[in-house]
């Protein structure tokens, strides 16, 4: 279903790097600019959340990460826009891996002469003691080894698919430093997983409040200062039954309030081929410092030496935030635009000061928020903001009923131009209609709006119930009209 609220991604408020490199990209792949412009803010997010916290102006301090989920219906290139977009991630990723196979070499060859050294020393105690001679020095020699362990290299991971499960994503966070970030271009598979619907976790996660694991069989432990992002790009229809379905209580468990949602509008007819040459100089800019934040942080971790940054606000700053806030709280007042949306209004300037926090460093470097930062990144969160409005406001039911019909018209259309025949067993249409429109109460409402506009209707053939469509609506092309 494409976006029929019209309302255009703010690229020109971007901070100079990013809106160059999302233009870029686009004129590339022309794909939706809001989806370039989620993909770039999450690559941004994700080379800096374990380099930065974010202080308000209240005092309060917090992470940096983000909840991101983009709708696009199939053909709109979210693997083509992620694919560019996180290349410079996989890079690191990969010459990290290689660096860490010859660590780990080095860790075996190491933790082998240790051992031996550790036999040698306990062989000696032995004999001493068997001998009745006194053992101190070797006690000490011993101890000293012990302390002396080769530490196991650290295998360090900053982005995982969307296969991953909960406990693997739980004792990644562990594992890696505290920080990796989910990544999916096919939303789908990851609600298959039980990482998709432990909104309590992915909550907490979110605020930096990481999880405790007690085990029974293995070594117990807990990680207390996590940070973790996750990007989903799903399909409008997934993420409808989703929300339907397993993923329920997201909206109640305060899941989407804490993160940024759009659907952008789709270009799908109007991506035209031209002999133009597209000029790439914002990108490998943008990419050098997606890859140098990495590596920097990364070596921190190994290291055991990382100290986020405070990103703190300027004062001028300060005083344009806490404008924002009371603009936003006026907001909540019956009949204001946000008085149906308290819960997404009350993560509003957290979210607002998140992302100034990741503007202002990955564009300028530590240092205060500036007010023009502020500015853009207000900007941003305001239009992730009327994308949520319209996502899940009043309207949204009647849309996704809208789509239900588009989907239904055009399959029963496709029935009548191949079986050459307008009547239909209705237990034949339940069983073979499309897949995400299965099941009574999904499908009745659909039937029933048919018969009322009289697009089909039911007759009975001794015992089976029978659709009979009319063949006045069933032509090529008929149903443009229901597509939002």
């Amino acid at each position: 279903m494409n976006n029929p609220f019209h309302n255009p991604p703010p690229v020109e408020d971007c901070t100079p790097v990013m809106k160059k490199t999302i233009l870029e990209i686009h004129a590339a792949t022309q794909a939706p600019l809001g989806m370039i412009l989620a993909t770039v803010l999450f690559d941004m997010t994700l080379s800096v959340q374990n380099s930065i916290d974010v202080r308000r102006p209240n005092g309060s301090q917090g992470p940096v990460s983000t909840i991101m989920t983009v709708l696009a219906d199939s053909g709109e290139r979210k693997s083509t826009v992620a694919n560019e977009i996180f290349s410079a991630v996989e890079e690191v990723e990969t010459e990290e891996n290689k660096k860490t196979d010859q660590e780990m070499e080095g860790w075996k060859i190491q933790s082998k002469l240790h051992a031996e050294k550790l036999k040698g020393v306990l062989a000696a105690i032995r004999k001493a003691m068997t001998k009745g001679k006194p053992t101190e020095e070797l006690d000490v020699l011993y101890l000293k080894l012990v302390m002396e362990q080769p530490v196991k290299p650290k295998r360090i991971r900053v982005m995982f698919g969307p296969d991953i499960t909960l406990a693997a994503l739980k004792y990644a966070l562990y594992e890696t430093g505290s920080s990796v970030a989910i990544v999916t271009d096919e939303g789908g598979e990851f609600y298959k997983s039980n990482a998709a619907i432990d909104y309590p976790f992915l909550n907490s996660a979110w605020g930096g409040v990481g999880p405790k694991v007690s085990r029974r069989t293995s070594e117990s432990f807990s990680v207390p200062d996590v940070r973790l992002s996750l990007l989903q790009m799903v399909q409008n229809a997934l993420f409808q039954e989703h929300e339907n379905g397993r993923g329920s209580m997201a909206r109640a468990s305060g899941y989407h309030a804490r993160g940024l949602i759009c659907r952008p509008a789709s270009t799908q007819g109007f991506r035209w081929i031209t002999a133009e040459q597209i000029l790439r100089a914002a990108t490998p800019v943008f990419t050098a410092r997606v890859k140098a934040l990495l590596r920097e942080n990364i070596a921190h971790v190994k290291a055991g030496t990382l100290e986020r940054i405070v990103m703190e606000f300027s004062p001028e700053a300060a005083i344009q935030f806490n404008q924002t806030g009371n603009r936003i709280e006026g907001m909540l007042q019956p009949g204001q635009p946000l008085c149906e949306f308290k819960d997404h209004a009350s993560k509003l300037g957290e979210n607002i000061a998140r992302v100034a926090a990741v503007l202002e460093y990955f564009e300028y470097g530590p240092g205060p928020i500036s007010a023009d930062t502020l500015r853009r990144a207000s900007e941003i969160v305001q239009w992730f903001s009327s994308e949520f409005q319209h996502i899940f406001g009043p309207g949204a039911q009647v849309d996704s009923f809208m789509s239900d019909i588009n989907k239904f018209g055009i399959w029963l259309n496709s029935c009548t131009q191949r079986e050459g025949k307008a009547v239909f067993e209705k237990s034949w249409v339940q069983r073979n209609v499309t897949f995400s429109l299965r099941g009574k109460a999904r499908l009745e409402p659909i039937l029933d709006h048919f018969v009322t506009t009289g697009q089909i209707r039911y007759i009975q053939d001794n015992k089976k119930t029978m659709i009979e469509v009319n063949p006045a609506y069933f032509q090529i092309g008929l149903f443009l009209h229901y597509r939002v």
